[in-house]
């Protein structure tokens, strides 16, 4: 924590307790049983002896109070055990202070609409975790971008806000796509994981003509049974559609439809027909969700799946056998790519709005990243949560974990130590340093579930490649103005 940091918590006093006295009307009753009864027996000794030394005659004087609204969407009980404590924690470090946690759990997407009602009614709370709609709220939110270059050591423009220069994100973990493959077929196959889209096939041609009748080479996702798990199989490919609506001003409202330029309509083209020709070496995922994605390959169907790091949780309760012969790669790209490979997505971000008190969010922040907290969070979901430095991803605390220590765990933190010494990690909101439209989200990924619709289309057949793109280039057009009335 910050020297001067902690002589703003020192200084603030009555400002902080009168100011957060008015979040007391949404969660009064929590806040004055829990803080009444903590404070009179912890507040009384404390401030019995201080208030005996400074000559107060009114009696002892108790800490001040302070109800620290805290809006996470998450349903995962342990994140919320986790958060909560740390919070608890967070509030004994303060000196002649007491914290009362509210914690306000909602859904997964919840987060961006119960922020937006909390500033309707100008009493927005201190700190919101949640997706990336949340940068729709870039002017009700503080800039944190010397935070990001303090404590992460991150470039800010790397996060870069949705406009000019202001960042309004803190990263709270990556979520890291790769390829689990069994070694062992491919060894039988005489293949190596490939690195471009036609060694993709090839390999699938290889693998069919030795892995056993019961198996398909491939877990290609067609048509999911929701958003995430698409994006958890597809976003290497389509950044999440982050192009797909371009920005073309400063205004929250300039933006346009750019899939329907023919470079971007052509790219998306090609990526349909590489997953479609991949999609005949594959197992039938019709409604495919989480459960189906990790345990097809534990369960022999496919010698190659494509997830993020829960696979290697669930291997070592379910499958713990998979765990000596699974090997962990990249994508393949396209032929001749010179990009940047983008190795994950952050699907859960942190703000902290605009409030008298903004600097306490920073300040539990500081001690939230790295403390054992942290990694109570990201070992409640498994590898599935990778950290948002380096030196956490390391962390003996992480590292000695039986889902991380094991071959495959092992072989899965090479592969993202590589990724941070290339400099391949992004944000999900934008997956480059040009501001990406904020409707993006929603309409993409969300509850539009365009992106989505535009694979499957192809993949099963309902539509060619060149009718589902312009179906998606017609329902951006189409759904784009109601989805930009809703934030400007």
């Amino acid at each position: 924590m910050t020297a001067n940091r902690r002589r703003f918590i020192k200084g603030v006093g009555a400002a902080v307790t009168a100011g957060l006295a008015g979040c007391s009307s949404n969660g009064g009753s929590d806040g004055g049983s829990d803080g009444g009864s903590d404070g009179g027996s912890d507040g009384g000794s404390d401030g019995g002896s201080d208030g005996g030394s400074d000559g107060d005659t009114t009696g002892s004087t108790s800490p001040e109070q302070i109800e620290f609204h805290f809006v996470a969407s998450t349903p995962a009980q342990s994140t919320q055990e986790a958060l909560t404590s740390a919070v608890e924690a967070w509030g004994e470090q303060l000196d002649g202070y007491e914290v009362e946690p509210r914690m306000e759990f909602v859904g997964v997407t919840a987060a961006s609409p119960t922020l937006n009602q909390y500033l309707g009614t100008g009493n927005p709370p201190h700190l919101v975790m949640g997706n990336a709609e949340l940068a729709q709220f870039y002017q009700n939110v503080e800039d944190t971008s010397d935070f990001l270059d303090e404590n992460f050591n991150l470039p800010s423009a790397d996060y870069g806000g949705p406009v000019g220069e202001k960042s309004t994100v803190i990263p709270d973990h990556f979520v890291v796509q790769a390829r689990f493959y069994r070694k062992d077929l491919f060894e039988e196959a005489g293949i190596e994981p490939a690195d471009t889209w036609s060694g993709r096939v090839q390999n699938a041609e290889a693998l069919r003509e030795t892995i056993p009748d019961s198996m398909e080479p491939e877990l290609i996702q067609a048509n999911p049974s929701n958003t995430t798990t698409y994006l958890q199989n597809h976003q290497t490919f389509h950044t999440l559609g982050v192009d797909y609506i371009e920005r073309t001003g400063e205004a929250m409202d300039d933006v346009r439809v750019s899939l329907s330029d023919e470079e971007e309509r052509a790219t998306c083209a090609d990526i349909l027909n590489h997953l479609n020709e991949m999609y005949q070496y594959s197992v039938e995922t019709v409604n495919y969700g989480f459960t189906d994605m990790i345990s097809t390959y534990l369960e022999d169907q496919v010698a190659v799946t494509n997830y993020p790091g829960r696979l290697i949780d669930n291997a070592v309760d379910q499958a713990p056998d998979k765990l000596d012969v699974t090997g962990v790669t990249k994508f393949p790209m396209p032929e001749g790519f010179d990009g940047k490979y983008l190795a994950g997505h952050n699907p859960q971000m942190l703000t902290v709005p605009q409030t008298e008190q903004s600097e306490l969010a920073f300040d539990f922040l500081e001690f939230y990243f790295g403390s054992d907290y942290y990694f109570d969070r990201l070992l409640g979901a498994g590898p599935n949560s990778t950290p948002v430095t380096q030196e956490l991803l390391n962390d003996d605390r992480l590292q000695s974990h039986e889902t991380w220590d094991n071959p495959v765990g092992q072989e899965y933190t090479d592969l993202l130590n590589e990724f941070w010494d290339n400099d391949n990690y992004y944000i999900a909101q934008y997956g480059r340093t040009d501001p990406a439209s904020v409707y993006w989200s929603t309409l993409v990924n969300g509850s539009n579930v365009i992106g989505p619709e535009l694979h499957s289309n192809a993949a099963t057949g309902r539509m060619s490649v060149e009718d589902s793109i312009d179906r998606a280039i017609s329902r951006l057009e189409d759904e784009l103005p109601g989805v930009a009335s809703q934030y400007v």
